[in-house]
């Protein structure tokens, strides 16, 4: 399975010019395998399945490139070292803007994004996945770049961070996340919380939310789930 997807965008990139594509668009070659594999890749995430195959892909900013046995990789451009943040070029962002006018879709989830979330380095991602990344797993690099990001946007707008007058936006100092709007802040704060299907409550406070499930209804939570899978409370089964 594994094998055939990387069989599959390794033929993409070698029709391409110079082997590489801007990773928007090559994540929307995904529509072209079978529904086993999308599933597959879907579980895995697009991005975490480039990392995982350094022997045949790399990303460079906003660009995968496809490698070959005798092409060597460096430490500056392996994708799982962190990088410094920098403002994309001009034709990166036009290319990453239209890519994903074309086709809003997170490249992590694959779902079409409603809200887009990305710093300075300009690697649009939907803010649920972001929001996980940042406030589940304490994880502050870019998804593309691994650039550590110490501020985010959450915005409907796709324009650069550099170009976005964010003195207005609704900040989050301790998760580093600029709201373009207090609507986009509650729709984020929805996501974090933790509401009982049967009675409707809902609470902030998880410890307290696991309490309620366990004195009114009598059910539980998998310890080792909740310490290991990092989800949304409405995502656990």
């Amino acid at each position: 399975m594994e094998a055939r997807v990387v069989d599959h965008f390794t033929k993409v990139l070698m029709n391409q010019p110079s082997e590489m594509m801007n990773v928007s668009s090559l994540g929307g070659r995904v529509a072209e395998l079978n529904k086993k594999e999308k599933k597959h890749l879907k579980k895995v995430g697009f991005n975490k399945f480039l990392q995982n195959h350094p022997d045949n892909f790399v990303v460079f900013e906003d660009t995968v490139v496809l490698v070959h046995g005798e092409t060597p990789i460096t430490p500056k451009s392996h994708p799982l070292v962190p990088q410094i943040p920098a403002p994309p070029t001009s034709g990166a962002v036009e290319n990453t803007i239209q890519s994903l006018r074309s086709s809003p879709t997170c490249s992590l989830c694959l779902e079409t994004i409603e809200i887009f979330a990305f710093g300075i380095c300009f690697h649009p991602l939907c803010y649920s996945c972001c929001t996980k990344m940042r406030f589940l797993c304490d994880d502050k690099q870019c998804h593309i770049c691994r650039a550590r990001l110490h501020e985010v946007v959450f915005t409907k707008r796709l324009s650069p961070m550099n170009q976005l007058d964010s003195s207005r936006f609704v900040k989050d100092g301790a998760h580093g996340v600029l709201f373009e709007d207090q609507e986009i802040q509650n729709k984020q704060r929805k996501l974090l919380a933790h509401r009982c299907l049967k009675c409707r409550v809902e609470m902030l406070d998880f410890d307290e939310f696991e309490r309620h499930i366990e004195n009114k209804h009598n059910q539980y939570f998998c310890f080792i789930c909740v310490k290991q899978c990092k989800v949304f409370t409405h995502e656990r089964e």
